[in-house]
């Protein structure tokens, strides 16, 4: 009996011992679902601020997009502009006047490196320009605007039959060569005396610029089997391009073999004009949409019987004549322009059919 007493103490005690247990346990259960509850609300939170960041992140960087199209679309707008004003053509007053002569060059009177002004200066004369150089003893360049309407205008003045040394420049001190200067040596014809601005195309202006092209300052002494055949061709060449565009502008010029680093000599033993290496010829122009043309060309003073299209193997450009001889021409234009006017080399202008006389 006691032992059974002792054995339902036992029971009991295990009872009330598993009961305790069951008790705690269910207070770990609710501190679980609080701490869940808890979790879940930070985790919400958390997202709302996540969601919150992320929305003001992309807001920032759509201002940033925006802002970056906007510097964009501002630069090349900027761009634009400054490529319509790099188009803008500073073509001189009374350019496209067939019926004058003004003016006479075209973007600026070209400049020489080593100008003297006490042995160069420009000189004006009737229907032309020329630079010249009293040392050399002729001009450095020489500038004639052509039209279509002056092309074959004034037949009736004749050429004269002697050149003639310019008096102004002699009272201003500088020196001249007179016709006999040119002379061949005795019993030999070896040289001509070369125009630049050829008679044909001065007379165009009138009876006086057709005169004034018979000034010692419009010639140099010229191998006689260029000047009467090549160089001849390349004048022709020049006026029918005026009759072709309606209007060019041709410069035109000695080249010294050693620029700026020899002194010439003379064409002759004694003589004191010097003898030019070779020649060039630039002629200028509008093209569509009012662009530049320019078109160039050297030809050494040798004999040479080339013509038409056939010169196009003496076309240089720009840059190559303003290498050999110093001078720098179209200054005037926008840099962006003239370095690509300049640059170019060819290709000869072609003919325009139905227009002038051909060549």
């Amino acid at each position: 009996m006691k032992q059974a007493g002792v054995l339902m103490l036992m029971l009991v005690g295990m009872f009330l011992v598993g009961c305790s247990s069951n008790t705690n346990t269910r207070i770990d259960y609710d501190r679980i679902a609080k701490n869940n509850a808890a979790d879940k609300q930070e985790v919400k939170e958390d997202k709302g601020q996540l969601a919150g960041t992320v929305s003001n992140q992309a807001l920032e960087e759509g201002k940033k997009v925006k802002v970056a199209k906007g510097e964009v679309k501002k630069e090349v707008g900027e761009r634009i502009e400054k490529e319509v004003k790099v188009e803008v053509i500073p073509w001189p007053k009374g350019a496209w006047d067939l019926g004058s002569e003004e003016p006479h060059v075209v973007f600026g009177e070209p400049t020489y490196v080593r100008h003297n002004s006490k042995l160069m200066t420009v000189r004006k004369y009737r229907g032309f320009s020329v630079y010249y150089d009293g040392q050399a003893m002729g001009p450095r360049w020489t500038a004639i605007k052509l039209t279509a309407e002056m092309a074959d205008a004034h037949g009736e003045v004749k050429r004269s039959s002697k050149f003639k040394s310019d008096k102004w420049l002699v009272r201003n001190g500088y020196e001249v060569s007179n016709h006999k200067d040119y002379n061949n040596e005795k019993g030999k014809r070896v040289w001509d005396r070369g125009h630049m601005v050829q008679f044909d195309d001065a007379r165009g202006w009138g009876y006086d610029a057709g005169k004034d092209s018979f000034y010692t300052t419009n010639v140099w002494p010229q191998v006689g089997k260029l000047n009467q055949l090549a160089w001849l061709q390349l004048e022709r060449i020049c006026t029918e391009y005026a009759r072709d565009y309606g209007v060019v502008w041709v410069f035109t010029g000695p080249v010294f073999k050693g620029e700026g680093k020899s002194m010439g000599s003379g064409f002759l033993p004694g003589r004191k004009v010097w003898k030019p290496d070779g020649f060039y010829k630039i002629v200028v122009r509008k093209s569509a949409g009012d662009k530049v043309e320019a078109l160039a060309f050297y030809l050494p003073n040798v004999e040479s019987r080339v013509k038409g299209m056939a010169l196009s193997k003496y076309v240089v450009s720009v840059d190559e004549i303003e290498g050999m001889t110093g001078l720098d021409f179209m200054y005037e234009l926008n840099d962006v322009v003239e370095d690509k006017v300049e640059a170019k080399r060819g290709p000869m202008w072609r003919d325009v059919k139905g227009k002038g006389k051909g060549f």
